[in-house]
């Protein structure tokens, strides 16, 4: 993408030529020919003399010197965060369905447009909410709600009674519902385990 466009659309102030092809993006210290950096921090200032970036993202009123072209805006960090959507790939989609392979209780509730992928379980009582997405291997344990337009990534497992509202991503290998550590001594000194009576 030309860096022109970038400026343009995180709504940035040009100074140097707008036709370099900016392909990535990098921090100040290992950003190359091609990727983009920026400086919000300024105990990180003295990196920009010596980036090898073809551009860098500054707050606008900066003033230190800097070896490639500069977009000025209001909040780096906010530039950044915008210009990596604009270059990052698009996201993965799941077309609603469910795998062969996935093993859904009969007294389960699963939604519309809900994906459910390979070697998922999907316990009794439990209920998957409109448009969520189960990656691989998740776990949905017994009478857990998930809410509307979740994502679950590979081998996510919530237990039993839990409860996600809508729009929650949850990452590969998380774990909603787990026992708490808590244990009290009995009369004889001996530990037992305190029962976790939260969802």
């Amino acid at each position: 993408m030309k860096l022109a466009d970038i400026a343009a659309r995180i709504g940035g102030t040009l100074e140097g030529s707008g036709e370099i092809e900016i392909t990535g993006l990098a921090s100040l210290a290992e950003a190359a020919t091609g990727e983009i950096s920026f400086l919000s921090n300024p105990k990180y200032a003295a990196e920009v003399s010596a980036t090898a970036a073809s551009a860098v993202l500054v707050n606008e009123e900066w003033a230190g010197e800097c070896p490639c072209a500069l977009v000025r805006v209001k909040n780096a960090d906010r530039a950044f965060a915008e210009a990596a959507t604009l270059l990052s790939p698009p996201p993965v989609v799941f077309e609603p369905g469910i795998h062969a392979s996935a093993v859904i209780s009969e007294s389960a509730t699963v939604g519309e447009n809900v994906y459910i992928g390979p070697q998922c379980v999907v316990e009794p009582d439990a209920v998957i909410g409109n448009n969520t997405v189960l990656v691989a291997g998740c776990y949905v344990g017994h009478a857990a709600v998930l809410g509307q337009d979740c994502i679950l990534r590979t081998h996510v497992t919530v237990r039993e009674r839990s409860r996600l509202g809508d729009r929650v991503t949850l990452h590969d290998g998380c774990v909603i519902g787990s026992d708490g550590f808590g244990y009290t001594p009995d009369e004889n000194g001996v530990w037992q385990k305190v029962m976790q009576l939260g969802i």
